[in-house]
């Protein structure tokens, strides 16, 4: 199931800034396909290119929270999303949250991730970023 930007949207209609209330309308919208994760990554994508990375940033949390089982694929959606929107801090928090959830990091996560940064002039993380990926014999 692909969801297209204005299901996106759907999904997250009238929740405020905070996404409180984010887990509850997440279950009613989308029902059993919120443990999809090829249904939630189209979600993620589809947050990102409407630039809500606030939005795919929140989703991802939330769902991890209902016990969602972060991937790769998860990964990749959510720090792109962050990526698209200028959201660097959060890209890190995903790409730092891979670990804690023993997802191994590839190229185009840690690629993704520095692009975030790139974009929030954040010069001395995109470095970092780039020494690890050499640390851990990525191509880049």
């Amino acid at each position: 199931m692909d969801l297209t930007i204005r299901q996106a949207r759907s999904v997250l209609k009238g929740l405020g800034p905070e996404f409180g209330e984010l887990g509850p309308v997440l279950h009613r919208r989308m029902g059993s396909s919120m443990y999809d994760t090829h249904v939630v990554g189209g979600l993620l994508k589809e947050l990102g290119n409407a630039r809500e990375s606030m939005a795919a940033f929140a989703v991802l949390q939330c769902l991890q929270q209902q016990s969602l089982e972060m991937d790769v694929y998860l990964a990749s959606a959510a720090i792109n999303a962050c990526r698209q929107g200028s959201a660097w801090h959060q890209a890190l928090q995903v790409l730092l949250g891979m670990a804690d959830s023993h997802v191994e990091r590839d190229s185009v996560t840690y690629n993704t991730a520095i692009s975030a940064c790139e974009k929030g002039r954040q010069w001395r993380h995109a470095l970092q970023l780039l020494r690890e990926m050499t640390d851990n014999h990525l191509e880049k």
